[in-house]
This record gives C-alpha cells, structure tokens and sequence, in this order.
C-alpha cells in the first residue's frame, strides 16, 4: 500500500510490523500504534490504517459481490467496530477479534420530520349587528380554532372604534356600510396569518372586501389564498344584483392575473343572487348543501378549494341571529400553537351541594366503624377518610379550561352553556334553544357586569394607574403583559364560584 504523498515509507515499514496475512481480519495488536515516534503526529491516524491491512481500501469501497462487514476504525487510538448489519454469531467466535477491547456503534435511520402541507379553518356568519355578540364570538372562536371568520350584516359605523370589537390573538379588518345602519362586511384573522387587504379591488357601492393570505404550510400548488366576504341586501333589483355578479368576475380575472396559482374563496350572504354564471366562467363550486337560514341556503361559500375542504358544518346562529354560522374545515387543519388551552381543576358549590352536605353532616353516624375504645388517631383518620369522602361526593372536583384571548368574564359555565345549545340546536327543538339562547345571552351579561363591579369598578379610585391599563387591555387598545394577565384573567379563574 502506498505511502502518503511527500512522506518516506521505507523506515516507517521497517518499524512497523509485517501486515497480517491476506484474508486474515485485523485483530486488535494490529491496530495498536508503535512506541516509537519516527513519524508526523498529526498523520498518526492516516499510518495506522495504512499499516493495518493491504486488503483495507477494499473494506471501505462498495462492492456488491461482498456482503457487508465490520469495518476498523481509529479515532484518537481508541478502536471502534461499526455494524452496518447485525454480527453473525460463528463470525464473532472465529473472527479472533477481542470485541471487548471495542465499542460497538450502531448506525441508525435519522428521524426526519415531515412538514405537511396544512390549511386554516374558516368561519362564516351573518350577525346582525355585531357589536352586542362580540363576547359570544370571542369565546366561540378560541374553543373551535377558527383562522378566519367572515362577518356580514356587522351593522357597525364609524362611531364604534375597532376597540370595542377586538379579540385577542385576531386582527379586525373591516368595511362599514356607508349610508344607513344595517349591512358592512368584516373579517377576524388570527396575528399568526400574514394578511394583506386588496384596496384596489374594493368599490364604495358594493359591501365586499378582499384579502389576501399567507399561511403557513400551503399545499404546493398554492400560492396563496384569496377571500372575498360579500353582503348582497335582499332589496337590490336585478340590475344590481347582475352588477354585483359582473364586479365578482372581473375581480376574480383580476386575481388570478395576479396570482395565477392561488386560491379563491368568495363567501357571505348572497339571498338568492344567481351564481350559475360565475361558477361555470371559472370553475368554482359552491360547497355549502345544508341550510343557513330556516330551509333556505342563502350564505354561500364559492371557491376552487373544494378538494382541499371538508363539507361544511352547520352550528347555531351566534346570539340573537337568525343565520346559522357555517364551519368550513380542512383536511389536514393546521395547529396554532398561541391557541393553547389552559386546564384547571376546581369544586363548585352550588346551593343543593352546600344544602345536601348540612344534611349529611348533621346524619352522619360519625366513628361507627371504630371498635369501643379508638385511639385519638383512628379516630383522627376515620373523621378525615368520611370527610372527604363526603367533598368529594357533594362538591366533585372538575377540570376546566379557559384561552389566554378569552374574555376573564367568559366562564366555564357560560361555555357549558354554549355547547348545551349547540346541542340543543341540532334536535331540531325551537323551543328549547331559544330558551338556551336568551340563557347565553343573559348569563355573559351578569358575568361581564359582575367582573367590572369586583374587579376593576374599586382600581378607579384607588390604583388608576391599573384600572387604565386593564381596561386598554380589555379594549385591545394593548397587549396584556404576564403581571396583569396573572392579577386579573388568571386569578378570576381560579377564584371564581358558580
């Protein structure tokens, strides 16, 4: 084998001892280094191989013909035998190899982790007048991890700020009705979205808006993905209405334009608007097969995402409305993960709890398991054992959760509330959600009345300085910092009784 280039072999070779015999595997005394020091340190692992085997450069190329084997290597004079295969047992025994002057290293398959391309969960609804439902909608959005939610019929105007309309952990976009007092159009986005709004493409005398969005993890063929939020009033003429279609088709040739490999989603109420034509021209498909409002479907969702969505499900309308929210999931949902549940655990005490543990505790036969003459001890433990076993059974423990973007007044209950309604809803009983409907409204009410009285009412005359900074937070006016979140939100939680 030859030396090293620009290094003399002969007096190296001669020191060295003779390479073992051909077909022979190295043994440990061959990879030993020599004592004496006639050679380059900084070559000591290059000569050590060189030494070990003629046959040695052959180890290290593939050959197909050889099956694989464990191949000697040398880091810092310490031998290493990697396995690229399991050892054969009869190998191990006749190779002459001390295996426990060596450690074996096995090569394993990285884990790789595979980004899959995701989309967001969209929400559409008509509110009728948003301003009163903006509790119920900020509770609703955190527990079903909505992205986006289109609003129509917000009945909002430039006298109401964005403040008064925020959730945490979403940016408000918005497009009021210029006369009037009923119609406009806005959207929730989640911050985490990159989220760009389409001025250009907007006119004064229709209720759309546009935009553009960014999210993270699209499926390769997109680019991105482009909402349109439309409101069509029930009283438009026909001429109007076919303005309307003419302005949603020359809007979407523009889009695609500009972005040839997005994807479209025109939404929101559209009452009866014939849409044949802008389906067909561009191949989109409306997704939405079940009712919206009583047995007619007037909100739409128009778009060519079809095969990337789930069929959208139909929930109760949110508050007073008399539209049903539509929930458009995707097949693969892309996990938020600022949209993290908080879980606590607490007793409730309501009265037929607190009533039911008097009358067990005054009927208690108390030590009656205990023999005639208990130590102070057993007597200690039997009263501690019935004790808690009567909390337990009267006041069980549960476990809650609650969103760092929900309101501190939207409690376990009124969630409880919500659901039950939810539930209510689809058994088709009109009485009865309607009857859980005004319970929802009610109950945030009381909640959000009774935070400010024993919460923030008192800061105003003593710590002003607090009572601002909670109520810009509570206004989205600022971001909580963790100090205020700790003192308010999260200590509402925990101390709160139902």
């Amino acid at each position: 084998m030859a030396g090293l280039p620009g290094k003399s072999t002969t007096s190296d070779t001669k020191d060295r001892e003779k390479p073992p015999a051909k077909g022979r595997e190295p043994t440990f005394s061959d990879l030993q280094p020599k004592p004496e020091n006639t050679y380059d340190k900084s070559h000591k692992t290059d000569e050590l191989l060189e030494g070990v085997s003629p046959s040695f450069s052959s180890l290290t190329t593939i050959d197909p013909s050889l099956t694989p084997q464990n191949i000697p290597v040398v880091l810092s004079g310490c031998p290493f035998i990697i396995n690229h295969n399991q050892h054969n047992k009869r190998r191990r025994e006749t190779s002459g190899v001390n295996y426990n002057n060596s450690i074996s290293i096995q090569i394993t398959k990285a884990k790789t982790s595979q980004n899959r391309a995701t989309l967001t969960i969209i929400c559409c609804l008509n509110a009728r007048s948003l301003n009163g439902k903006v509790d119920e909608l900020a509770a609703f959005m955190p527990v079903h991890k909505v992205h986006i939610a289109t609003i129509t019929e917000t009945w909002l105007t430039d006298q109401i700020g964005d403040d008064q309309l925020s959730i945490g952990g979403y940016i408000i976009y918005r497009k009021d009705r210029m006369h009037g007092r009923e119609g406009g159009v806005c959207v929730y986005v989640s911050q985490q979205i990159p989220t760009t709004r389409c001025l250009e493409l907007e006119v004064s005398n229709l209720e759309c808006m546009w935009l553009r969005f960014r999210p993270p993890r699209l499926p390769r063929p997109l680019s991105a993905i482009v909402v349109c939020v439309v409101y069509n009033p029930p009283d438009k003429c026909v001429q109007e209405q076919c303005e309307l279609c003419d302005y949603l088709e020359s809007s979407i040739d523009t889009i695609r334009s500009k972005y040839p490999d997005c994807g479209i989603v025109i939404l929101g109420d559209f009452n009866h608007l014939r849409i044949h034509d802008l389906i067909t021209s561009h191949n989109l498909k409306q997704v939405v097969t079940r009712p919206t409002r009583q047995d007619s479907i007037l909100d739409y969702i128009i778009t060519n995402l079809k095969s990337f969505y789930k069929t959208p499900d139909i929930f109760a309308p949110l508050g007073s409305s008399d539209h049903n929210v539509i929930m458009w999931l995707p097949k693969d949902i892309c996990k938020d993960k600022n949209n993290t549940c908080i879980k606590r655990t607490t007793r409730r005490y309501p009265q037929s709890g607190l009533n039911g543990f008097g009358l067990w505790s005054s009927r208690n036969d108390w030590f009656s398991g205990l023999g005639p003459s208990p130590s102070s001890d057993e007597m200690v433990l039997s009263f501690t054992n019935d004790l808690n076993t009567a909390i337990d059974n009267f006041f069980p423990v549960k476990t809650i959760g609650f969103h760092p973007t929900d309101k501190p007044w939207i409690t376990g209950h009124i969630k409880q509330l919500i659901k039950e309604r939810q539930r209510v809803f689809h058994t088709g009983d009109a009485q009865l959600w309607s009857q859980y409907r005004r319970m929802v409204q009610l109950e945030i009410k009381i909640k959000k009345n009774n935070f400010y009285t024993k919460k923030i009412q008192n800061l105003k005359k003593g710590d002003v300085r607090q009572w601002w900074q909670i109520i810009d937070t509570m206004s989205g006016r600022k971001k909580p910092n963790s100090s205020l979140q700790s003192s308010v939100t999260v200590t509402y939680y925990q101390r709160r009784i139902w």
